[in-house]
């Protein structure tokens, strides 16, 4: 390997001043980099220790559908029924705030008061904890003691981005609506028992009351006072002291459990009057029905009538991977079904599991198509040994991005699968580089593959370092943006600084090492023996496991007896005949062709770098066309300034797309009841006829105002509103 290597080959390295010129330097063979380029088995642990940290750190990292953003924002709700929006801010939105705004590191205050309802959104400053800061509103909320008495309880939440459904799916049967009641507790339950599911939240799900009619006439008959049955079921259902129980070591409280657990037990209550017992089923009617005034979820599918159904949104636990939380509901559900033979279906409404296998796989894909277009180009340009080493660099770079994403909190979202993406145009980069510097090096024909790196490393190290400090330095002011924003896009310069950091240190100690290995492998024999025995295995075992699959392995096995007992028969007349095809064809001259063009490349880049190098010799010789460059820079830098003063570049955050759901919200005229709500939803829901999507409704009704909202979805990307 340390054998000067003589080329006769024609290129624009031929050509080149400085490559004529270039002579090495023996002292660059006492350098630490000189040890490291020649030793292959430290380049081969590093792969693999790599590749290692890089598929483990890969596996762990979380899966969102936005960024982990951690941003103290706290929303205090409370509503007044029947008040208009100026007796709302009067009396609750202004002592609200004036007692919020006396806590420390608030940075934006903003209030709405409208019908019935009054909100106030506190912003906090960053790095104030969003538990913290709730905790202290909660406690600025509770010290109001001038609020109405008639208000419902002041709801303070924190804003959590991350506390969404994961799986959203209605509910419906084809039977009665007790049974999908019921149906729906049970797998509710059954649901919020999984592991990774922390908790389950549903809407449309009636609530039953038990509802107790007196028979007049049975009272009378026995002249009790209704006024008497009071007491009896209030004793009936509450648990009663008993005392408690010592022991050595412990003691025991005792309780008398209530009698009432069911409904039956309520029938089965004892009344006495006159010295005689009477059962409560012999004197009222008792019955559980569900609550009146209730608001409805219902379903529409197709041109199918609307159907009422139960509404599941599944959050997953802390921690917990979207897709695993997705797959594991999916499969409790797919089997609570199964048992009920087709009685009730589910409508997959919003799959946040599904979409961040989409966006994986489209990440996947343009990763795959990278790296098949980077390896394409340099086997054009250089040789195939280039290109599969450009082709191996491209993982390894993302298995370093994955371990730092890993290390820093990063998660995967779409955000970060964007930076992903953004960072393949740009991490191959220092990779072609360095092997197009190699090969065109190596080529002059005066230095060893060795010598080569050597003196690569010594005229490309800082140039390559500093261009990509320098596409790193122009993300910096993206990392240090503060307020949800930042937050939101702070992901981006981690990626792509990491990808580009890792980039130039793959470029730098792998691709280095493993070219100038390749510009003249030599292989021990101990590794060409092991690596000819893995062949051999590798192929008996594969056809072993081909042919085993079916009854032609004895005839399969006959056939390549006999074709070899032939080919050893008549290998003369074989040879001849092989020899005659070879001469025809010239076998040799394409032979030569195609080895010359896997070790050099399709297309030399010499005209092309002549045509360059004669437009950069005439500018730097000619004062005025370096005046003229210079003018044409500055003339178009301030083209580019006066883009977006001019409108001729619009300056959004988020661009506009089309979307799958469509979102509609009913505000209704105060104090319209239930009844009437529920019966204008399904007029108006009856009107989206002939859709072929999934159109999912819900009903939202308040105490003295009535709303209700319903989203139409494609592919039953559908969203409660």
């Amino acid at each position: 390997m340390n054998m000067p290597v003589r080329r006769n080959l024609s290129g624009g390295s031929r050509g080149s001043t400085y490559l004529r010129n270039l002579q090495f330097d023996p002292k660059l063979k006492n350098s630490f980099i000189a040890g490291y380029l020649t030793n292959l088995r430290v380049l081969i642990l590093l792969v693999f220790v790599i590749a290692a940290l890089g598929i483990a750190s890969y596996i762990s990292l979380p899966r969102n559908l936005i960024p982990d953003i951690r941003i103290p924002l706290v929303i205090v709700s409370t509503v007044l029924p029947g008040a208009g929006p100026n007796d709302i801010e009067s009396l609750i939105t202004v002592p609200l705030e004036d007692a919020i705004r006396q806590i420390a590191n608030i940075q934006t205050i903003q209030s709405t008061s409208r019908e019935s309802v009054s909100i106030i959104t506190i912003q906090f400053n960053s790095g104030v904890d969003p538990d913290k800061a709730r905790s202290d509103v909660q406690s600025a909320v509770d010290s109001v003691a001038s609020l109405p008495s008639d208000k419902l309880p002041t709801n303070v939440q924190k804003l959590d981005f991350q506390n969404m459904p994961v799986w959203t799916f209605n509910l419906v049967s084809s039977g009665d609506l007790a049974s999908l009641f019921r149906f729906s507790k049970s797998l509710k339950s059954n649901l919020e028992n999984l592991p990774l599911v922390d908790h389950v939240s549903v809407s449309g799900q009636e609530e039953q009351e038990i509802q107790i009619l007196i028979k007049p006439n049975v009272l009378n008959s026995y002249q009790i006072n209704p006024m008497m049955l009071i007491p009896a079921i209030k004793n009936a259902i509450k648990a009663l002291p008993a005392g408690s129980v010592s022991a050595n070591d412990y003691t025991f409280n005792l309780t008398i459990d209530p009698a009432v657990v069911t409904i039956d037990d309520i029938r089965n209550l004892k009344l006495t009057v006159s010295g005689t017992q009477i059962s409560f089923g012999d004197l009222f009617e008792i019955s559980e029905k569900a609550k009146s005034n209730q608001p409805l979820a219902l379903i529409k599918v197709g041109d199918k009538a609307p159907t009422r159904s139960v509404t599941f949104n599944v959050f997953r636990a802390s921690g917990a991977k979207i897709d695993q939380t997705v797959a594991e509901a999916k499969e409790e559900v797919d089997k609570r079904l199964l048992a009920y033979k087709g009685q009730f279906t589910i409508y997959s409404v919003a799959d946040t599991g599904e979409e961040i296998d989409t966006q994986f796989s489209h990440l996947q894909r343009d990763f795959l198509l990278t790296v098949f277009l980077v390896t394409a180009i340099l086997f054009i340009f250089l040789g195939l040994r280039q290109a599969l080493v450009a082709s191996l660099t491209a993982p390894l770079v993302f298995f370093i991005t994955f371990i730092i994403m890993a290390a820093t909190g990063v998660s995967l979202s779409f955000i970060s699968v964007f930076s992903l993406l953004l960072a393949l145009g740009l991490l191959v980069d220092d990779t072609i580089v360095v092997i197009s510097a190699l090969t065109d090096y190596f080529r002059s024909g005066k230095f060893t593959p060795v010598q080569t790196g050597l003196l690569v490393w010594r005229d490309f190290l800082i140039p390559v370092l500093t261009t990509t400090a320098t596409t790193v330095w122009a993300f910096i002011p993206i990392f240090i943006t503060s307020g949800i924003i930042g937050e939101f896009i702070k992901p981006i310069p981690i990626v792509v600084s990491s990808t580009l950091i890792a980039s130039i240190f793959i470029a730098l100690f792998v691709t280095f090492p493993l070219v100038i290995f390749l510009l003249h492998p030599v292989f021990p024999k101990r590794v060409i023996v092991f690596g000819r025995a893995v062949l051999i295995i590798g192929l008996a075992v594969g056809i072993v496991a081909i042919v085993s699959q079916s009854d032609l392995l004895l005839v399969i096995s006959f056939v390549l007896s006999v074709g070899l007992f032939i080919l050893n028969v008549r290998r003369g007349v074989l040879d001849r005949l092989v020899l005659k095809i070879k001469t025809g064809l010239n076998w040799g001259g394409r032979f030569t062709r195609i080895k010359s063009t896997l070790i050099n490349g399709m297309v030399s880049f010499h005209h092309i770098s002549a045509i360059y190098k004669r437009i950069i010799l005439a500018i730097l010789n000619n004062p005025t066309h370096r005046r003229q460059t210079i003018l044409m820079v500055a003339v178009f830098f301030i083209f580019t300034i006066l883009l977006w003063p001019l409108g001729l570049v619009k300056n959004e955050f988020f661009p506009k797309t089309d979307q799958d759901v469509v979102y509609v919200a009913i505000e209704m005229p105060a104090g319209t009841s239930t009844q009437k709500a529920n019966k204008e939803l399904f007029e108006i829901f009856d009107r989206f006829n002939g859709l072929k999507e999934t159109v999912f409704v819900s009903g939202n009704v308040g105490q003295s105002f009535s709303s209700a909202g319903f989203g139409v979805g494609a592919g039953g990307a559908a969203a409660n509103v």
